[in-house]
């Protein structure tokens, strides 16, 4: 599948595979050639081992360890207590084991092997449960280099489940049956720079292959991956976004997939009782509690809500902004975390994730405080939104149309005293607005206060398609917002 531009061709049965503004990519099965103008992506690869990644001529940056993980899958028999619930077991006489439950009934035992281990008694035994009953364990495995000759030792089945039920002594393991099993090498790169992007076939991958030992967050940032991608193909494909916003998707995951890479050479360090680079250990540390640490304090970034990116025209920062009212805010860049709230005027709670469904659409976030306060404000506001200099009728083909800007406000008011202002509060939550009370339990101006945002200020807050934070600026100054937008969108005239 391509977005534009698709074409079938006769094939001269040649593999063919070419570089420029027009891809053009050979289907050998099939005597056919399909050519595509703008290409995004990748056509059903994945690995830094892969035949189309080589013959595209893209270079991989990072670097390998000396470890060698095992994995076996089966059915899994054990005396350990809850072992079905457990998340991380640690213990210092060992490697490092990771045990998770897989589908029926299935255990995967994750081991780590380093090649040259000088210690029988080295790293920690983790294991992790996952759904379906099923396990992982892995651990460091040792000496597994001759000592005589140098030469690299062979592991077969009978021998991984010896080291196995050593491992994780004084409990009892057993496999009763053994589905399939492995040892591989994990290299730790990611791609330089991709400046082309494929999109061909049934199967989109990310450019960067996520595929850490400890942390097992390659799932979430995928995913991650794959959203961040989509909606800006859908900008630049239908909504008129300039070229430039393509060129953010190398930048943003790029410095992800540098941060992965990273954290996992430090915690599988912690793991084999080994010191990363400038390891500093606190006083009466050890490696399991710093591996503990380590896990804990990148919880978020392994389950993707903690994803940062960096400073740019699309995570705009205003450092002329006035400090966050609660001392702690939010900045472009980061998610826009989640908050209960009331709709308007049903009072019915509701989070407002909940209000911001993920449709390809940037939400305005605009925190008005004390509708009585901020009346004149609000209107001066709502006027400009209407207006024909707006980039809601420049970028977004008017007020009306809410597939490109969805407008949200976010009020502390919950009681009218006049019908003044409940007329504001009735404009406010009518199409194409909404409105929100922030109010929950009894609690008021909650949401306000997590978003950073003074009550007498107010704020406009931009929410990019895919949940992050993409601009920020307090209520007086609107006009940012249209600058924002008109440096990586055409206006709707323009429009190819």
């Amino acid at each position: 599948m391509c977005f534009v531009d698709m074409r079938t061709e006769e094939a001269s049965g040649k593999e063919a595979v070419k570089l420029s503004d027009l891809a053009i990519y050979t289907k050998l099965s099939l005597p056919l050639t399909y050519t595509a103008k703008n290409n995004f992506g990748y056509p059903s690869c994945d690995g830094a081992r892969s035949f189309v990644r080589k013959r595209l001529g893209y270079a991989f940056e990072g670097d390998t360890d000396d470890s060698l993980y095992v994995r076996i899958d089966g059915i899994l028999k054990t005396n350990i207590p809850h072992a079905d619930e457990i998340v991380l077991v640690i213990s210092s006489f060992v490697g490092h084991a990771c045990s998770v439950l897989r589908k029926r009934d299935l255990t995967r035992f994750t081991v780590p092997v380093r090649r040259r281990i000088q210690s029988q008694d080295f790293g920690t035994v983790t294991i992790m449960s996952l759904d379906h009953g099923t396990s992982r364990i892995g651990f460091p495995i040792v000496d597994t280099h001759d000592r005589e000759s140098g030469d690299p030792l062979k592991f077969n089945l009978d021998d991984l489940l010896k080291l196995t039920k050593s491992r994780m002594a004084p409990w009892e393991v057993e496999f009763e049956d053994v589905h399939w099993w492995t040892v591989f090498p994990v290299t730790l790169t990611f791609v330089n720079e991709l400046i082309i992007i494929h999109l061909v076939g049934q199967r989109l991958v990310e450019q960067f292959s996520y595929k850490d030992r400890i942390f097992l967050c390659g799932i979430n940032l995928g995913l991650m991956d794959a959203h961040n991608l989509a909606w800006k193909l859908l900008w630049y494909e239908r909504k008129g976004a300039k070229n430039m916003l393509l060129g953010t998707y190398n930048e943003e995951r790029r410095s992800i997939a540098e941060q992965v890479i990273d954290l996992d050479k430090k915690l599988v360090s912690y793991a084999a009782l080994k010191a990363p680079r400038g390891f500093s250990p606190g006083l009466n540390s050890t490696f399991a509690k710093e591996l503990n640490y380590t896990m804990m304090r990148f919880a978020g970034f392994s389950c993707g809500t903690g994803i940062e990116y960096n400073d740019s025209f699309l995570n705009a920062i205003d450092y002329d902004m006035p400090p966050p009212a609660s001392g702690r805010g939010l900045k472009p860049g980061q998610r826009a975390p989640d908050h209960w709230v009331a709709t308007y005027p049903s009072g019915q709670a509701t989070q407002i994730h909940t209000e911001m469904p993920h449709t390809g659409c940037f939400y305005l976030l605009i925190f008005v405080g004390d509708l009585v306060y901020n009346m004149g404000r609000i209107q001066t506001l709502v006027e400009h939104l209407s207006s024909d200099g707006s980039f809601m009728r420049r970028f977004g083909g008017g007020i009306e149309n809410t597939e490109s800007f969805s407008v949200l406000f976010v009020t502390t008011t919950t009681g009218f005293d006049n019908s003044r202002t409940k007329e504001l509060a009735d404009s406010l939550s009518t199409a194409p607005f909404k409105m929100i009370a922030d109010k929950h339990e009894g609690k008021v101006g909650g949401m306000h206060a997590l978003y950073g945002v003074d009550d007498e200020l107010g704020a406009v807050v931009v929410i990019r398609p895919d949940g992050w934070t993409g601009a920020w600026a307090i209520l007086d100054r609107y006009q940012k917002v249209d600058d924002y937008f008109a440096e990586f969108l055409e206006s709707q005239c323009d429009i190819r």
